[in-house]
């Protein structure tokens, strides 16, 4: 089919949005590990929701530009092609699917809360996926794949797509290994973060317990005769448990960011500056929502008591695992840039590149250099064919040719 004779011409969509998607790229990546050292270093609340709006859009962008290259190569007939040899699909995981189940809503729960608790967005909430879409936002880092395409190291084309290929399986193999190990709590956290759970449990039972005791001394009443019971003799008792627990154990090591009881604040290890610059705290709510819709503060419920564990040292980890990670993928695809692309020029296409030249080139005798470590690989046997069997033939034909050639002159000329 005659308009499918130039693939790379299909899926160009003009200069100034090539060059607008390669900035939009690099500043995607920015955004990514700005969103990781956010939650390490702590940014506040305005600054994180300024960087997750930031990487919405970004998302929004290459969705964008995912339908429109899927539109264009269409037409074409050439998106199979784009899809498979243009990484096409690498466009379509690191947009579409980030956009639906990441950053779009989250930036909704950021602009209403009270969806957290909705049908659709507090049942996604509650299940595994959510882990799992966290972890692919490292999907985003395929991007750089993108951008390291756009840079030819050598004239090569062979040596450039070759460097693309391994590039882009070494990266992919480091990502979906990460990704399986980081859902399935291999990389560390995950038996932290359940050890942590069952502490806030009993500790609400504890609490709860003690505070439904009466302590020695005090008589209850018999059988059938209704009292009302002494809420605040109540409440004192329960912080009196905690108080004591908490000379025993570190409450911020273990933690706990606030304890209510009946409606009662018990605890707090978070400062009130703390809890209006970097969470979503709304102390006018209810206990069981003070911190509605933020995802670093989680809530255990037992009777009248409710403990809420600060989730974010451990969010902290994972940044720190993702920067890495995002770092590690950067060594890799500079290492097959700069290094390995300069083997693989210097012991391939450099060496097919003289056996082509001096095959078409009547004039081009330069041999091979070939390597006493590397002679026995395929490439260099060919080679020293072509320097021990092509060139000397190529040398006598010449010789034999100089030799009979008189540049156009015969005898009669000389006897004229």
């Amino acid at each position: 089919m005659e308009n499918r004779k130039n693939y790379h011409e299909a899926n160009f969509l003009g200069s100034i949005v090539e060059n607008f998607i390669i900035v939009a790229i690099v500043f995607a990546l920015v955004i990514t590990v700005l969103d990781e050292f956010a939650t390490v270093l702590e940014f506040s609340l305005p600054a994180r929701n300024i960087i997750l709006i930031l990487s919405c859009a970004t998302d929004v962008i290459f969705t964008f530009e995912f339908v429109a290259r899927l539109i264009v190569t269409g037409r074409h007939g050439a998106a199979k092609h784009y899809m498979i040899h243009q990484r096409g699909w690498i466009d379509l995981i690191s947009s579409f699917p980030l956009l639906i189940l990441s950053s779009g809503p989250e930036v909704l729960l950021m602009l209403n809360p009270d969806l957290v608790h909705g049908a659709g967005l507090g049942f996604m909430s509650s299940i595994k996926i959510v882990k799992a879409v966290r972890v692919s936002r490292i999907l985003r880092l395929l991007r750089l794949l993108k951008v390291m395409g756009k840079i030819h190291n050598t004239d090569s084309q062979m040596a450039n797509r070759h460097i693309a290929v391994i590039s882009t399986i070494a990266t992919m193999a480091f990502i979906v290994v990460y990704s399986f190990m980081a859902f399935a709590g291999i990389t560390g956290g995950h038996e932290i973060e359940q050890q942590q759970e069952i502490f806030a449990q009993k500790l609400a039972r504890n609490i709860q317990k003690v505070a439904d005791t009466p302590p020695a001394g005090i008589s209850i009443p018999a059988a059938g005769i209704k009292t009302k019971p002494n809420e605040s003799e109540k409440a004192d008792r329960a912080k009196e448990l905690l108080t004591g627990l908490l000379f025993q154990i570190d409450s911020k090591q273990s933690n706990i960011a606030q304890v209510y009881y009946q409606g009662n604040l018990l605890l707090s290890t978070i400062s009130t500056e703390q809890l209006k610059s970097h969470y979503k705290y709304n102390e006018a709510n209810k206990p069981e929502l003070k911190f509605k819709g933020d995802s670093h503060v989680h809530p255990i419920k037992e009777g009248d008591v409710i403990v809420y564990i600060n989730t974010w040292p451990l969010a902290k980890e994972r940044a720190r695992v993702n920067i890495m990670v995002f770092f590690g993928i950067v060594a890799i695809l500079l290492c097959f840039m700069f290094v390995y692309s300069r083997h693989f020029v210097q012991n391939v296409t450099d060496v097919v590149h003289i056996m082509q030249k001096g095959i078409n080139d009547p004039g081009y005798n330069l041999e091979v250099s070939i390597r006493k470590d590397f002679e026995h690989d395929e490439i260099f046997e060919l080679a020293k064919s072509y320097n021990e069997v092509l060139l000397p033939e190529k040398m006598k034909s010449k010789s034999a040719n100089a030799e009979s050639d008189t540049g156009g002159l015969s005898m009669d000329d000389f006897l004229k």
